[in-house]
């Protein structure tokens, strides 16, 4: 069933711009699991709406409520072979239309209509999401275990980026993953069989002459012409927490700006290298180390994950230890909406790097 969500950043969001919209629209064949489930729907509500119809009434009964004179006994039957019918249906519809997500359900998957290279990954629950992207994301990005297949996702404060409630890599980095589990005999969750098999059914993966996994995209693949500009997978949860996962979702998209934006890319690193001091930069990467990320050897990591948090994080840098990052956070606003830093950094007029104040996220 299409769902439309509106979610908000915050008044206080460093890049503010009110007139950028993120829709994200899924592939070819990506509602055919949801048609066939609102068809389910329809045939249940059509078999109890004549159910309703069919069910013989006792004398004395209308729309099933008792009016005077009536006979008790036949009116009693009538009853109870009512509700006995409105629960069997009941629990149809409930099973039907409300049933749990289990942690094999594979994720929707979407497309960034303003960039088609970026897809947006949604699981039903924190537990799927963790078990399909966290070893991916413990192999290209642990401090610690970077490179390294582990036999299971690490729990509690060693757990690192595989316990976060959102993820993104491009998609010829989960390859990596998938190729390397492949060369060393490692056996797939099913929760990553899942997710490899959707990919490739939405042709966001495919496999090559050799047998391995890559993108879909050609150009992802130039290795004559590496582009630095590749095609990406976001992904977030369904969680109670509504505020959660719209700040989860902010902090994706604007990893997804940086991975097909070059532009912004080359700007991030101009500030990085130009605008920050020696002291600033160990700062954020001890920040990054503290997180498990493996920050100190992958600059592109320090890079990404820096522009992400300064451009979205509301409530972190609040406390008197992060204070300087927090003055980080507003040298790094200041520089985006300078002109005379937009034009040293190569950042282009037109382009508006923040997914914006106002940013509505449509559900397709």
């Amino acid at each position: 069933m299409s769902k439309t969500r509106i979610i908000h950043g915050s008044k206080h969001h460093p890049l503010e711009r009110d007139d950028v919209v993120v829709v994200f629209r899924p592939p070819a064949n990506a509602n055919a699991g949801r048609v066939r489930e609102r068809s389910v729907r329809e045939e249940t509500r059509a078999a109890a709406a004549a159910a309703a119809r069919e069910t013989p009434r006792g004398r004395g009964m209308h729309q099933y409520r008792c009016r005077f004179p009536f006979d008790t006994q036949n009116a009693l039957r009538s009853f109870v072979r009512v509700c006995n019918r409105l629960f069997l249906l009941t629990n149809a519809l409930a099973r039907f239309s409300h049933s749990p997500p289990t942690a094999l359900e594979p994720p929707q998957i979407h497309r960034w209509t303003q960039d088609a290279r970026l897809y947006f990954l949604k699981f039903p629950t924190p537990v799927s999401q963790k078990m399909a992207l966290g070893r991916a994301s413990v192999f290209l990005e642990d401090v610690d275990l970077h490179g390294q297949i582990v036999h299971s996702v690490p729990s509690g404060q060693s757990g690192g980026a595989a316990n976060y409630s959102g993820h993104n890599m491009r998609v010829n980095s989960f390859c990596l993953f998938l190729n390397r589990c492949k060369e060393e005999n490692k056996e797939l969750f099913e929760e990553e069989k899942g997710l490899r098999d959707r990919l490739m059914e939405c042709k966001i993966v495919q496999t090559n002459k050799r047998g391995e996994y890559e993108s879909s995209l050609a150009k992802d693949n130039d290795r004559w012409h590496r582009s630095e500009e590749q095609s990406a997978i976001l992904a977030v949860c369904s969680s109670s927490d509504k505020e959660e996962v719209k700040d989860a979702l902010i902090h994706e998209a604007m990893h997804g700006v940086f991975y097909v934006s070059r532009t912004f890319q080359k700007f991030c690193y101009w500030f990085w290298e130009e605008r920050m001091t020696e002291e600033e930069r160990k700062t954020w990467v001890d920040f990054l180390v503290g997180l498990r990320y493996n920050a100190e050897m992958d600059e592109e990591l320090a890079v990404n994950e820096f522009q992400a948090y300064m451009a979205t994080e509301r409530k972190l840098f609040e406390a008197s230890e992060t204070a300087r990052l927090k003055q980080l956070q507003l040298k790094f606003s200041r520089a985006m909406t300078d002109p005379s830093s937009r034009n040293n950094g190569g950042l282009e007029d037109a382009l508006t790097p923040s997914i914006g104040s106002g940013t509505k996220v449509v559900w397709l």
